[in-house]
């Protein structure tokens, strides 16, 4: 089979196309460079830009993919091509998919496009996207969804690994940010191998066709227990400070506020939206992708220990 893999020099779809390269497929990588490593390892590349439908109907065109595993994307809320990356990107892919024999069209989601109005949450629960990527990520689910084409959604909660986010928790960690409220919130996550292995095991799976799934370490913590286990990993021991939620809002509004005047742009860290996202109380029903014989590998435990020295 060819498989195309959007994306795939990214922080998850490189590690989703070291998993298919061990494969008898042909993997083939659409993507703005190629990646040395990868192309060692047996990949090749379509060398285009997912926002340019001209370079996506040629990809396709030319390379007559079976499926397509569609990872390009944006997650930083300050980059102005979020949108045109997230969103028309996604259309352009569908486009260039309609009409071809695709088998199956795998997307990467997330769970915080969804209401928490139901504990714990399950694929079922409503839309109730709260930041610009959030939405972004709504728009481009619906646009796989009723596409025509068959495919399979795997929706992960905050991916551990070594990336620009992690390190920046580490980092704020080591500096004792002090804990948000109670830290009672359920703060789901997954290792970043876990989900790259769940996107590779809906691979040319019938019964994972047309379906959506939820994912999640093999355990779920609070935010308090998250941000312990942290500091326990990095060597800093109990937190030491606490600031009540009422108090950090104002400080985040005060913050923007005052970047606003400077005309610059607020850490991503002290927007609302990340505050809120950080506190909402998340709980995930994971059963689906249970059923279909999915099972994780690390707890957050675990994926802490993994990355956490990598990132100090």
């Amino acid at each position: 089979m060819k498989i195309l893999v959007t994306g795939g020099n990214g922080f998850i779809g490189k590690r989703l196309s070291k998993l298919l390269l061990k494969g008898k497929d042909t993997i083939y990588i659409f993507d703005r460079e190629a990646d040395s490593e990868l192309e060692k390892a047996g990949a090749k590349y379509y060398i285009g830009d997912v926002t340019k439908l001209g370079d996506v109907l040629q990809a396709f065109e030319k390379l007559k993919p079976d499926i397509v595993y569609h990872l390009a994307g944006i997650t930083d809320e300050q980059n102005q091509n979020l949108y045109g990356v997230n969103v028309d990107g996604t259309k352009n892919v569908v486009a260039a998919a309609k009409g071809k024999s695709i088998k199956q069209i795998v997307f990467p989601g997330t769970v915080g496009i969804l209401s928490t109005a139901h504990q714990p949450t399950t694929e079922l629960e409503e839309y109730y996207p709260q930041t610009p990527y959030e939405e972004t990520k709504v728009l481009s689910e619906k646009e796989v969804i009723y596409s025509g084409i068959p495919y399979t959604v795997v929706r992960a909660p905050v991916v551990i690994g070594p990336n620009v986010y992690w390190k920046n928790i580490i980092k704020a960690a080591k500096e004792d940010y002090p804990l948000i409220g109670t830290g009672a919130n359920y703060w789901p996550l997954v290792d970043v191998d876990d989900f790259s292995e769940a996107l590779f095991f809906v691979k040319d799976n019938k019964h994972a066709l047309n379906q959506i799934y939820n994912i999640t370490a093999k355990n779920q913590m609070t935010y308090g227990e998250i941000y312990r286990e942290i500091r326990k990993q990095i060597g800093k021991g109990e937190i030491t400070k606490t600031v009540p939620v009422w108090l950090i809002y104002i400080l985040s509004f005060v913050y923007s506020l005052k970047c606003k005047l400077k005309g610059v742009q607020p850490k991503l860290s002290m927007q609302k939206q990340s505050i809120d996202r950080l506190l909402k109380d998340r709980r995930m029903d994971v059963s689906k992708i249970e059923k279909l014989g999915f099972a994780p590998k690390y707890t957050i435990q675990e994926s802490i220990a993994r990355w956490a020295p990598e990132l100090k």
